[in-house]
C-alpha cells in the first residue's frame, strides 16, 4: 500500500478473492474463530482502503484462476501480494505465478515477506537445519535477525480505475454470511482492536 500511495500516473486495484477454500460456509464452520476474526478484518481494511479514496475490490472464486484472470482483464504491469507460508500457500503462490507467466504478455507475481518477523529458513542451527526447540530459535533469531522500523500509513491511494464488466464484486461478507453464528467473546479482528490489545500489553509492560 505504501508503494501504491507513491504511484504518480498509475492505477492501484486493491483485490482480495473469497476463495471456497476458506469462505465456503461448509469449510468456515470448521475454524469458526479464525474465519470471523478474518472477516472482521476484512470489513475493516475494506473501510480504510475507502478513507483513502480507492476501493477494495472483494471477487468470489479459487485465487489461481480468478488472479490470473483478472491480471489479464485489466492489463496490469505487475501482481503484488504477500507470501503465504503454510505449504496449500506455497502451493496456490506456485500455480499464481506460473498462471501469470503463461500469459501474453507475461505478468511478474512480486511477493513480499511480511507474515512472520523472520521468513522461513532465515533463522538456522550451525549445521544449516531447522530449530526444533523454541528457546534457542529465540537466541538465534535476537542475535541474528534485525526488525525493522514499520513504514508510515498512506495518507491516499490512487482512486480505482473503471473495471470491466467480466469483474464481478460482492460485498465483504459477514460472519453470518458464510455460515457461521457471531461469537463476541472471541479476540475481535481488525487493526484498531489490535492496536487498542497491544496498547494494553504495552501498558502492562510498564511502557
Amino acid at each position: 500500500l505504501a508503494e501504491a500511495a507513491a504511484t504518480k500516473d498509475g492505477e492501484v486495484v486493491p483485490l482480495f478473492v473469497l476463495d471456497p477454500y476458506f469462505f465456503a460456509p461448509e469449510r468456515a464452520r470448521e475454524i469458526p474463530h479464525r474465519m470471523q476474526y478474518l472477516v472482521e478484518s476484512l470489513a475493516e481494511l475494506a473501510a480504510n482502503i475507502a478513507k483513502l479514496g480507492s476501493r477494495l475490490v472483494v471477487v468470489e472464486g479459487k485465487s489461481v484462476g480468478v488472479i490470473p484472470e483478472i491480471a489479464r482483464a485489466l492489463k496490469v504491469d505487475r501482481v503484488v501480494g504477500y507470501r503465504w507460508t503454510e505449504p496449500v500457500g506455497r502451493e496456490r503462490d506456485k500455480r499464481v505465478t506460473e498462471a501469470l507467466a503463461k500469459l501474453d504478455p507475461p505478468i511478474p507475481f512480486d511477493l513480499y515477506e511480511g507474515e512472520t518477523l523472520a521468513a522461513p529458513g532465515e533463522v538456522l542451527t550451525n549445521a544449516g537445519t531447522p530449530f526444533s526447540v523454541f528457546t534457542p530459535f529465540a537466541a538465534a533469531f535476537m542475535k541474528s535477525i534485525e526488525v525493522p522500523p514499520s513504514r508510515r500509513a498512506p495518507r491516499s491511494l490512487p482512486p480505482l480505475p473503471a473495471l470491466p464488466k467480466s469483474i464481478r464484486e460482492v460485498a465483504v461478507p459477514t460472519p453470518e454470511d458464510i455460515g457461521l453464528e457471531r461469537n463476541d467473546r472471541i479476540t475481535r479482528g481488525g487493526e484498531a482492536a489490535a492496536r487498542a490489545r497491544l496498547r494494553k500489553f504495552l501498558s502492562g509492560l510498564g511502557a
